[in-house]
């Protein structure tokens, strides 16, 4: 388990490079790993800070993927790894040996790179595919189940923190967070993907 602090952090947290980043999943392989594709620090912790908070007191190591990573200090007070969106998809999403992936749906209508990377890694399978933010994207309707992750109560408090940090302070930490799990066979996400490519 993690030890978290405010003030003392776990030395594997903060920004690293993805290839430092890739070189330690590849010594470390039986690591849990989540990777959360955000559109900023900010937004991350608002949507999802308790859960993120509570997988890595649960040993998962995450890491949170930004273009922005110039104000990350909210992200570290969680205990997570940061590294540069840019960099992270310069590479195969589904060779990254991650178990878990979480997008934020801005990002995946925005990007086509991010699009991408999450149609093979549903369509290749292993690598649980997730979805935060306003709206499931319409090729997944139907095709998604949504999950309430409880936050624990030191999920909370953390979140607190990591709000204040990120100018957020007004902002009341939520007891439930949202989010939804990609559920389409692969033949159907072949089509899906000709679909778009049609579009």
């Amino acid at each position: 388990m993690v030890r978290h602090s405010a003030n003392s952090l776990d030395r594997r947290v903060g920004f690293r490079s993805v290839a430092l980043w890739r070189a330690d999943a590849i010594r470390r392989p039986l690591r849990s790993r989540l990777v959360v594709i955000a559109p900023s620090a900010r937004d991350a912790v608002r949507r999802l800070g308790g859960w993120l908070f509570d997988m890595t007191t649960a040993g998962w190591e995450v890491t949170v993927a930004v273009a922005d990573h110039s104000d990350i200090r909210s992200l570290e007070i969680l205990g997570v790894l940061v590294v540069d969106l840019e960099q992270m998809l310069a590479m195969p999403l589904h060779e990254s040996n991650i178990d878990t992936l979480a997008v934020a749906t801005g990002s995946y209508r925005s990007d086509d790179r991010v699009r991408d990377g999450v149609l093979e890694c549903v369509n290749r399978g292993g690598v649980r595919t997730m979805f935060w933010g306003a709206d499931l994207p319409r090729e997944f309707d139907g095709a998604a189940e949504s999950a309430r992750h409880r936050v624990s109560v030191a999920g909370r408090a953390f979140t607190a923190c990591a709000l204040r940090a990120a100018g957020l302070a007004a902002e009341v930490t939520a007891t439930t967070e949202t989010l939804w799990t990609a559920q389409v066979p692969a033949r159907d996400v072949r089509q899906l993907t000709a679909l778009l490519s049609a579009s």
